[in-house]
């Protein structure tokens, strides 16, 4: 079985972000070269890393909070209640800031059939944020390297947020430990 932490998973010497598995499904893969989208195995957008200012992955856990319908429904009782729309609501998403030129961008990704822990989905997202803060990037293509720190983040059991941030900066400023 592939390492896996919420919706990232290590395939070889890239990462993949969604279930690339059903027909029809959008996957999102983070490997040496850059960011790249593909639908039924064909790239659609590929980004190269000096692009990439930050990355930011939106997921909640269960399945129905991932769904347009439900971020509609949110928005409305939002709304109503005069609280301000959140952006995170709807489906899941990788998101990008990027330069040259400067722009916002970000793409869909198929969910896995089951849901995920909400531990799950923050430490996914700070793994990605950080790796990319860190530079180089190009870090999620080294083989081997994926499976390793994926293996080890899915490890991390602390609470509060404070501490999976600091715990994910740990594995990568000291890469992962040997048989992890």
């Amino acid at each position: 079985m592939l390492p896996r932490l919420g919706p990232l998973s290590a395939v070889g010497d890239h990462w993949v972000v969604g279930d690339p598995e059903p027909p029809g499904a959008t996957c999102i893969e983070l490997g040496r070269a850059g960011v790249a989208v593909r639908r039924d195995g064909e790239t659609s957008v590929r980004i190269p890393w000096p692009r990439v200012m930050e990355l930011d992955l939106q997921v909640q856990p269960g399945r129905l909070a991932n769904t347009r319908g439900f971020a509609r429904f949110s928005r409305l009782l939002l709304n109503l209640g005069g609280a301000a729309p959140s952006v995170g609501l709807g489906p899941a998403r990788l998101t990008a800031s990027l330069r040259s030129p400067y722009e916002y961008w970000g793409a869909e990704f198929t969910r896995h059939r089951q849901g995920y822990r909400r531990r799950e989905t923050v430490a996914a997202a700070e793994l990605v944020r950080q790796v990319v803060g860190e530079r180089p990037a190009d870090r999620f293509g080294r083989p081997g390297w994926a499976a390793a720190v994926l293996t080890e983040a899915a490890a991390v059991r602390a609470r509060p947020r404070a501490s999976v941030v600091d715990r994910i900066g740990e594995i990568l400023r000291t890469g992962p430990r040997p048989g992890a």
